[in-house]
């Protein structure tokens, strides 16, 4: 007799360790001032304990690899977690953010050559909105990077191909604005460029319809100079 249970057992215990342990080596490197944004000093363009922080990031994707969907999540949320936590420097932020969206994407099965489906059930709907999350922090933390529009228009797609959907929820049009606006000012292509900011707009408004009395939305649309009273 094999015991199959026991052999799936141990395995989903093992990549549950290596979670664990990749995310303490996160929170070490997340913890350390040197890497926290000093507004009396120029941003700082690399991550002090880098070494630790690619062994942290590694052993997190291969211990979520073909694990539940509510271990991702959490470990999704956890890095989020690390990067609102503290002001951290933009190559730290966009570190972390980047392997929010690898795990995410696998889970989701979301790529680059096809239009994500619908999630079916309440966990793919929450990493869905998780990675969308993680997707406006790492547009703006690859800009800070120097990052190319394209590329990062690129590694997008599948939460735009998302977002567009979802037309009706509040805050996937919110995310969905902040990220056209960062590629609007990223894209090289004037047409492309414009096609975000509008497209940023229309989610701005989506939004506002959705939710009026936001003042987050509001605030962005005066900004914006548009006026919401038409």
């Amino acid at each position: 007799y094999v015991g199959y249970a026991d052999y799936a057992s141990q395995a989903i215990t093992e990549a549950n360790s290596d979670v664990i342990k990749g995310r303490a080596r996160v929170l070490r490197v997340c913890l350390d001032p040197n890497n926290w944004v000093d507004p009396d000093a120029e941003s700082s363009e690399k991550v002090e304990g880098l070494d630790e922080l690619d062994k942290g990031l590694k052993e997190i994707e291969s211990g979520l690899s073909g694990t539940e969907k509510d271990v991702v999540l959490d470990s999704v949320v956890a890095l989020m977690g690390r990067v609102e936590a503290h002001e951290l420097c933009a190559p730290l932020c966009n570190r972390l953010t980047d392997t929010a969206l690898t795990v995410s994407y696998a889970v989701l099965g979301w790529t680059d050559h096809a239009d994500p489906a619908d999630p079916v059930d309440e966990k793919d709907t929450e990493l869905a909105q998780a990675a969308s999350a993680a997707a406006v922090r790492w547009s703006q933390s690859a800009t800070e990077c120097s990052v190319p529009g394209t590329q990062i228009e690129s590694r997008l797609l599948p939460v735009l191909a998302y977002l567009a959907n979802q037309t009706t929820n509040f805050e996937a049009c919110k995310l969905r604005a902040q990220i056209m606006l960062v590629l609007s000012g990223v894209l090289d292509d004037d047409d492309a460029a414009l096609r975000a900011f509008d497209l940023a707009v229309e989610s701005l408004l989506l939004a506002h319809k959705i939710t009026p009395d936001d003042m987050d939305v509001v605030r962005q649309l005066a900004d914006l100079d548009i006026d919401t009273s038409v």
